[in-house]
């Protein structure tokens, strides 16, 4: 099997599933404008720390970790989603401190849910730069798998 298509393959399939992701992100970052809100409670925020282990070198990011509680529609729920995009970046400990620093055990919160899935809920709604970040890598992996076939 020539390694070319392969490296084709696998850019392509990387690029779809990540692109396919963030649309799934998009979608929801822009429905949640329009989610009812209601009053919760921060339960935990705190920095976690997450280590990068690339060859020989290591490094450390943060990321902020929000947990809340709230009632909608008479049940007692829970959720763990800042922001659309959040989760899946990594940051620098100022950034990431800044999110736990906003959003400090026991403050009274909005929380924005989704009332046809009450396991989805966010505290700011809406599309942001960091919901954009899975589609554009997948649209980069798209671009260079369409580029390599085509020069193959």
């Amino acid at each position: 099997m020539n390694p070319n298509y392969l490296l084709v393959g696998t850019l392509f399939l990387a690029g779809l599933l990540t692109f396919a992701a963030g649309i799934l992100e998009l979608v929801g970052a822009i429905r949640s404008r329009s989610w009812p809100s209601v009053v919760g409670v921060v339960s935990k925020s705190k920095l976690v720390s997450v280590v990068n282990r690339r060859s020989n070198r290591t490094s450390t990011t943060w990321k902020p970790e929000i947990l809340y509680t709230f009632t909608f529609n008479g049940a007692a729920l829970k959720g763990n989603v800042v922001a659309f995009g959040l989760d899946s970046l990594s940051m620098s400990k100022a950034w990431a401190a800044s999110y736990v620093d906003r959003y400090p055990v026991g403050r009274q919160i909005s929380v924005f849910v989704d009332p046809d899935d009450t396991s989805s809920s966010v505290l700011e709604p809406g599309l942001t730069f960091k919901a954009t970040t899975s589609t554009a890598i997948g649209m980069v992996f798209l671009v260079l798998a369409s580029w390599f076939a085509l020069h193959m």
